[in-house]
């Protein structure tokens, strides 16, 4: 499943329309503008558009869209909206899936140890690796499960004794590892999927963003 063309138009509740004309994609595609040129937007009209088509929500009052998949038979727009992944910027990214018949959001934890159930430890070697690529001398990645509080992902990074919570990291440090954590799920899951991602360099450093790009 792929997204390959894609038309959008929406009016809001002011009177003010935006529109996209119509943009082919590839594989892989790096949307690059000034700020409040509308990259976000893009990002989160095309996710509007799968939660559309998925059936997750109806709101087509204020929008009209085309899009073209492949391959192309209806049901592989359907497949592909139920994949499509958005890990927006401002907010804490979750991973979206659909489960009898209803969404579910599923945390950075929750997917860490999914990952490390299904494929074992090596799961976690591969998501260190790749956090170590990009920049970061981290030499576990662990989940901690406290009787008194929910379960969370901890880093032990080089030079210290004991894990770092994900909620101590720095804001970049949990985009990656978040980023990272579902790509190596949805790689080892062998999951076919439109995965958009606002703004994944955010507070890199210019030699760590190009790794990260580069994975």
């Amino acid at each position: 499943m792929k997204l390959e063309r894609f038309k959008y138009w929406e009016k809001e509740s002011s009177g003010e329309e935006w529109e996209v004309e119509p943009l082919t994609f590839g594989s892989f595609n790096l949307v690059v503008g000034r700020n409040a040129t509308g990259k976000t937007r893009l990002l989160k009209a095309i996710a509007r558009v799968a939660a559309e088509v998925s059936g997750e929500s109806r709101i087509t009052r204020n929008m009209r869209f085309e899009l073209e998949t492949y391959p192309r038979e209806e049901h592989s727009r359907a497949d592909w909206a139920r994949h499509t992944q958005y890990l927006p910027f401002s907010a804490e990214m979750n991973f979206r899936s659909f489960k009898a018949g209803t969404v579910q959001h599923e945390t950075l934890t929750e997917a860490f140890l999914r990952g490390t159930k299904s494929f074992g430890q090596s799961f976690e070697e591969e998501v260190r690796a790749r956090l170590n690529e990009v920049g970061y001398e981290a030499v576990e990645i662990g989940v901690a499960q406290a009787a008194d509080a929910a379960a969370r992902v901890e880093v032990r990074q080089a030079g210290r004794s004991v894990r770092t919570s994900l909620r101590k990291l720095s804001q970049a440090q949990q985009r990656t590892l978040t980023l990272l954590t579902y790509v190596t799920l949805l790689e080892r899951s062998k999951t076919a999927t439109t995965l958009l991602v606002d703004d994944f360099g955010e507070g890199l450093d210019f030699e760590s963003a190009a790794r990260l790009a580069t994975l």
